[in-house]
């Protein structure tokens, strides 16, 4: 009763393969969600882009005109000396705040399916040796039979 590890080898493999391509890394649906991160990531480069271009205008013109850079000093409290003062209380504005844009992670939908696909490939190799040896048994038994 010989029992040869190819076909079973072969069948683990092929399992192990077709699983990994229907639900592993480089699986459609994974492509999908790389594909969808990816154009999170571009909307957000061309936000930060905008933000930037915006907040470099606002530099050139504030080295341009020393009275922008003078307005923007006082809405920030800076005072020029010899300066007289006057607040007038309950009208205070709010401190501007821009946004520094925002972060963009990538959600991992589904947990690593690796384990589960070798534990589904060392399955069928198993089940192809038990088959491969219950059909070498039963191969055994004929040639037994005809031989008496």
């Amino acid at each position: 009763m010989k029992v040869s590890l190819a076909l079973p080898l072969l069948v683990g493999a092929v399992v192990y393969l077709t699983g990994s391509m229907a639900f592993g890394a480089y699986s459609g649906e994974q492509y999908a969600a790389v594909e969808a991160h990816v154009a999170k990531l571009r909307d957000n480069v061309e936000e930060l882009e905008r933000l930037q271009s915006a907040l470099l205008e606002e530099a050139e013109m504030y080295r341009r005109s020393p009275d922008a850079l003078v307005l923007a000093a006082r809405s920030l409290g800076y005072v020029e000396e010899g300066d007289r003062v006057i607040r007038v209380s309950g009208t205070q504005r709010p401190p501007q705040t821009r946004s520094p844009g925002r972060i963009v992670r990538r959600t991992d939908s589904s947990s690593d399916p690796r384990p589960y696909l070798r534990a589904a490939a060392l399955i069928a190799m198993l089940a192809t040796i038990a088959f491969e040896l219950s059909r070498g048994s039963a191969n055994d038994q004929k040639t037994l039979r005809a031989s008496k």
